[in-house]
């Protein structure tokens, strides 16, 4: 496997407002770009290749849903955080580009352990690729 780094991009109004996120994806070797309008994250989702992106419901008052359809078909995992009284919930909207909007929501406490393994699918992903564009090996017996 080539020496590949996950891209995430963390949409929010300020990088601080998602640098937990941004600490805990760095400790897992992952690049991390920052978003701080709808407009700016469909900027970079067309000049850089992601494999997650993390954003609000809805950002200054505008919903971020248009992303699913934007994304939808590629190799991108997307979830939304939605605020509610104390912290928020985590809606998974897609898994390497398939639609799961719908999907059980989850707790900031179990996001964590989900975004490690969305990382380490990630990864796997990369090598199984890597392993079907190998050439196979040629026989050495005549």
């Amino acid at each position: 496997m080539r020496n590949r780094i996950p891209k995430a991009l963390l949409i929010a109004e300020t990088p601080q407002g998602c640098s937990y996120l941004a600490n805990r994806l760095q400790g897992h070797g992952c690049e991390c770009n920052f978003a701080t309008s709808y407009q700016e994250a469909c900027s970079s989702l067309q000049s850089h290749g992601f494999e997650l992106v993390l954003s609000p419901t809805k950002l200054r008052g505008i919903t971020v849903f248009p992303l699913i359809d934007l994304l939808e078909g590629s190799t991108v995992t997307l979830f939304y955080s939605h605020a509610v009284e104390q912290g928020c919930w985590w809606l998974p909207a897609l898994r390497h580009g398939e639609k799961c909007f719908g999907s059980s929501a989850l707790r900031p406490s179990e996001f964590g352990s989900v975004l490690d393994e969305v990382i380490a699918e990630i990864r796997t992903d990369w090598r199984v690729r890597d392993d079907l564009q190998k050439p196979a090996k040629q026989s050495t017996l005549t």
